[in-house]
């Protein structure tokens, strides 16, 4: 088999494995959604249309054919991996912005999981969240039955009108954010040409928020004090949308700070298992982190101050120069923060030393061991002119 041929069966298994990993998320698994969708997207943009097609195809005709029994849940989870692959296939080919693909993609996962939810409640007349709700009252009578505490389930229960709506949003969000973040992975380990992707320690909130959010909050404050019936709701909503959003800038956050004391080292494995249980556990710990760095912008700050830095080394690097200074725009002017050391002997070993230089340690010595060489070959040469002398008067007599 020779290499075309090689490469046409890898991007054909692939293809088939993206369409059968959708498969299987839509009829047992969902979550499986999540990489189905994102490898389907990446497949458009770095295999083409074809490849794509047959994945699609492979997905849709799976879910048609596991999931006939129940249609409402067909057409909301086929549609959501077409149009979420489709959107990241052609926005991966455009180079549209990452926000833009995330905010599609929530989108489409809010309708497929509001539509598949809420619709059947609808069309019979009752509340949308009628139906998880009795779906809970289901499950507190089979705890019951087999003598489990059931206070916990009565609890969801109580709340669940209110966080209803909110909770959606906030699966929505996180949905479109993994989506992105796995097509672009794809796209790299493929080494497809993707548009490049900042940073997650840089993962800024947009400046409007300063404004919006105390506008959201007086509107909702002025709601109960009216005594509106759904204040509750649009509380709970507006939490579901913008916690994620905030608990990521405080991951960001916390993350930049480990990373800028300790630069010469990674994330290690126990700070990863520590954030998510900060989220699973203390999410508004992250949120009001987020929410400071919102209004303060203080990791905006120290990036920017970085970001001089490097770009001050790298012209010096590049310039060869021997200082290196930098303005940090706060009123002091060029600063002097790195002097390069000049050894004539071994120019390849010059480097960077902040402060002022300081003297060869062993100048010193150096030069006194070159005083005795010196010392030793005068003697030596003296030695032979003595010799010499001596040789030459013996001659003589």
């Amino acid at each position: 088999m020779d290499k075309s041929n090689s490469n046409i069966f890898k991007k054909m298994l692939f293809a088939l494995a993206a369409g059968v990993l959708s498969v299987l998320g839509g009829a047992f698994m969902p979550p499986l959604l999540i990489p189905a969708a994102a490898a389907i997207g990446f497949i458009g943009n770095a295999y083409g249309t074809l490849y794509c097609g047959i994945a699609l195809a492979v997905s849709l005709g799976g879910i048609a054919a596991l999931l006939s029994s129940n249609v409402l849940t067909m057409l909301c989870i086929a549609g959501f991996v077409l149009l979420s692959s489709v959107t990241l296939g052609i926005g991966l080919r455009k180079r549209l912005p990452y926000r833009l693909l995330a905010v599609l993609v929530a989108f489409f996962a809010l309708a497929a999981l509001y539509l598949d939810t809420a619709l059947p409640s609808l069309l019979a007349g009752k509340e949308p969240f009628a139906g998880i709700v009795e779906l809970f009252y289901q499950l507190e009578d089979a705890y019951k039955q087999a003598g489990l505490d059931i206070s916990s389930l009565q609890l969801s229960t109580e709340v669940l009108p209110e966080v209803f709506y909110g909770v959606l949003i906030a699966l929505a969000e996180g949905v479109g954010f993994l989506t992105v973040v796995l097509a672009k992975w794809f796209s790299t380990k493929a080494k497809a040409d993707v548009r490049p992707m900042a940073p997650f320690v840089r993962w800024q909130l947009p400046s409007s928020l300063r404004i919006g959010m105390p506008m959201i909050a007086a509107a909702i404050i002025l709601m109960f004090i009216l005594n509106y019936g759904g204040a509750e709701t649009v509380m709970n909503t507006a939490f579901g949308l913008f916690m994620p959003l905030f608990a990521a800038t405080g991951i960001a956050s916390f993350i930049y700070i480990f990373s800028r004391n300790r630069p010469n080292q990674s994330v290690s494995p126990f700070a990863v298992v520590l954030m998510i249980f900060v989220i699973c556990f203390s999410p508004f710990l992250l949120a009001g982190f987020g929410l400071v760095e919102l209004y303060t912008g203080f990791r905006l700050k120290m990036m920017r101050v970085d970001d001089k830095i490097r770009a001050a080394f790298e012209k010096a690097e590049r310039e060869g120069s021997s200082v290196v200074s930098v303005d940090l725009d706060d009123g002091q002017g060029p600063r002097i923060i790195a002097v390069r050391k000049k050894r004539e002997d071994d120019p390849a070993n010059d480097d960077f030393a902040f402060g002022e230089p300081n003297p060869p340690k062993d100048s010193g010595s150096s030069d006194k061991s070159d005083n005795d060489d010196m010392s030793k070959h005068g003697n030596s040469d003296s030695d032979k002119n003595a010799s010499s002398d001596s040789d030459s008067n013996e001659t003589k007599q």
